[in-house]
């Protein structure tokens, strides 16, 4: 039996009874922030696996010879080296065949490049040749040349 000891209107409890520990919700923990990759970060990724063909779209020399080196260096299989017509613009593209995009993206990311689009040779920017069986082809343009700010130069 548990006597109760009512002191000023205050029930107190015996210290040898036991309770029931107070259970409140516990406050959500967000998860830690994961920092949004810096400059460079997508410079440092591997690109093994990935098969590209590279095509210089300018009238300077060794352009596709320089992406394709930064690619090898990051351990692409870079088959194929050319030249095509100027791109629009002078800016360069990385395409993509089907299923490939996300390859296309990683290449696109290693040599800064900000337009991917999907190969479609029947486009009038699309003109790696047909014969190329690369999944992702990269179309050099004169931002990749040693002075970028000509722009498009003709």
């Amino acid at each position: 039996m548990v006597a109760l000891l009512v002191v000023g209107g205050a029930v107190a409890l015996p210290a040898s009874i036991p309770t029931a520990p107070r259970s409140e919700p516990a406050a959500p923990v967000a998860p830690a922030p994961v920092p949004a990759p810096g400059p460079g970060k997508a410079r440092d990724a591997s690109l093994a696996g990935i098969r590209v063909a590279v095509y210089n779209a300018t009238a300077l020399p060794a352009l596709a010879r320089s992406a394709g080196d930064e690619l090898r260096s990051h351990s692409a299989h870079v088959a194929v080296f050319g030249s095509v017509p100027a791109q629009p613009g002078g800016r360069s593209i990385v395409q993509f065949r089907r299923g490939a995009e996300a390859q296309a993206r990683r290449v696109a990311a290693v040599l800064g490049v900000a337009r991917v689009d999907p190969y479609d040779p029947s486009t009038a920017a699309a003109n790696a040749p047909p014969t190329a069986r690369e999944t992702v082809i990269v179309l050099v343009g004169y931002d990749r040349g040693p002075d970028p700010s000509r722009g498009s130069r003709g």
